[in-house]
C-alpha cells in the first residue's frame, strides 16, 4: 500500500498444504506492528463468498498505512470463539507518498477497541433520548398539576376553610348537614317537596307562602356552619425524578437515575485489574436495590463480566486481571426496583 490508502481491499487464500480451509463461523484478524512500531488490529471481512474453501478479503483501514517502510510485525490471526486455531505470518510494505500535502503521526489503531466506543456513543445516545422522554412528560405532569393548583386557587373551587358564594343552582343528591343552621329567605319554602320533614316552622320569615311549611325549620340571620362533604380531593405535586453518580478507585463511574421507584444505573470507564469479587463502587441511599441485583457488563474484548448490587449500596465485579495486566474498557446498563426513601 501506500500512505494515504483508506479502505484497500486486500485478498487471502488460506489452505492447509493443499486443502483449502473452511473459514465459515471463524474470526479472522489482522495485527501489524508498522515501520514506526505502532499496533494495528483489524477484523474488517470484507469479500465471503469463497469463505468455506478459505478466500477472503480484507479491507485495511488507512491507520495501517501512516508510516512508510516494511512492517515490523505482521500476522492473520484465525480464531472459533475464544479458541485460537492458528497465526499466519505476512508482511506488507508501504510506500512514502509524496502527493499528500498532510501526513498525521501514526497512531495505535485497536479495530475493537473503536467499535466497542462507537457502541458506547449509541447506546448513551439511546439514554440520552429516553431520560429526554422522561422530562418531557414530567414538564407534562407538572404543567397538569399546574393548572389544578391555579384553578384551585382562583374563585372556581369551593373551599373547606373559606367562605364561599354560589352563584349558580347546585343539586345534592344527599342531605344537606348545616351544624350552624340555615339563613335564607323562607318564602322559597313553596318550592318545598319534602318540607314535611322541617321542624319549628313557626319561626319562619313569611311562612304563609309555604306550602307545606308547618313543619319547615327558618329563621332570620340562621347560617350554616359546617358543609360535610364525603368523600376527598387530593393535589400532589413535587418532582419524583433524581440524578447522582460516582466514581471509585478502579478506574469505572457509573450515574443513577431514579423516577419514583425505578433505579436506572450505567457504568462505564477503563477498569483497572480487579481481584474476583472487588468492591469498585457504593450506590448512595436513595438508589439501592430492594435485594441483590446481578448483571453482565460487556468489555472492550468481547467478554461478559458478571457484576452485582446489594441491597447496601456495594458494586462487586468478578475478576478483570489478566496475565499482562492494563486496563479495560467496560460498558454496563441496568434497571431494578429500590424501597428507598427519595435522595435528599
Amino acid at each position: 500500500g501506500r500512505q494515504g490508502d483508506a479502505n484497500r481491499e486486500v485478498y487471502f487464500w488460506l489452505r492447509d498444504g493443499k486443502i483449502p480451509v473452511d473459514l465459515s463461523a471463524k474470526t479472522i484478524k489482522l495485527f501489524a506492528k508498522d515501520a514506526s512500531g505502532v499496533v494495528k488490529e483489524t477484523e474488517t471481512v470484507n469479500d465471503r463468498t469463497g469463505i468455506t474453501s478459505g478466500h477472503f478479503s480484507l479491507l485495511i483501514p488507512k491507520e495501517f498505512y501512516q508510516a512508510s517502510g516494511d512492517v515490523q510485525d505482521a500476522y492473520i490471526q484465525i480464531s472459533d470463539g475464544n479458541q485460537i486455531i492458528s497465526t499466519i505470518p505476512v508482511a506488507f510494505t508501504v510506500l512514502e507518498n509524496t502527493m499528500v500535502v498532510t501526513q498525521t503521526q501514526s497512531q495505535v489503531y485497536l479495530d475493537t477497541v473503536q467499535q466497542t466506543i462507537n457502541d458506547f456513543k449509541a447506546r448513551i445516545a439511546t439514554v440520552a433520548t429516553n431520560l429526554e422522554t422522561i422530562e418531557n412528560t414530567q414538564k407534562t405532569l407538572q404543567s397538569m398539576i399546574d393548572n389544578i393548583n391555579q384553578e384551585f386557587n382562583s374563585d372556581n373551587m369551593a373551599k373547606r376553610k373559606e367562605d364561599n358564594d354560589f352563584t349558580a343552582k347546585n343539586t345534592f343528591e344527599q342531605a344537606i348537614i348545616a351544624k350552624g343552621g340555615v339563613t335564607g329567605n323562607a318564602d322559597t319554602a313553596t318550592k318545598a317537596t319534602d318540607a314535611d320533614h322541617a321542624t319549628n316552622a313557626d319561626n319562619a320569615t313569611n311562612a304563609t307562602k309555604a306550602t307545606t311549611a308547618d313543619t319547615l325549620t327558618a329563621g332570620n340571620n340562621q347560617t350554616v356552619g359546617d358543609l360535610t362533604v364525603n368523600g376527598q380531593i387530593r393535589i400532589s405535586s413535587g418532582q419524583n425524578f433524581y440524578k447522582s453518580s460516582f466514581s471509585d478507585a478502579f478506574g469505572l463511574q457509573g450515574t443513577m437515575y431514579r423516577f419514583n421507584n425505578v433505579v436506572y444505573l450505567i457504568i462505564y470507564g477503563n477498569a483497572k485489574n480487579t481481584g474476583p469479587g472487588t468492591w469498585v463502587g457504593n450506590i448512595l441511599a436513595g438508589y439501592r436495590p430492594v435485594d441483590n441485583h446481578y448483571f453482565s457488563a460487556e468489555s472492550q474484548n468481547d467478554r461478559m463480566i458478571a457484576m452485582s448490587v446489594t441491597p447496601n449500596g456495594r458494586v462487586n465485579i468478578s475478576s478483570l486481571g489478566t496475565s499482562n495486566g492494563g486496563e479495560h474498557g467496560l460498558f454496563a446498563s441496568t434497571m431494578y426496583l429500590t424501597s428507598d426513601s427519595y435522595p435528599a
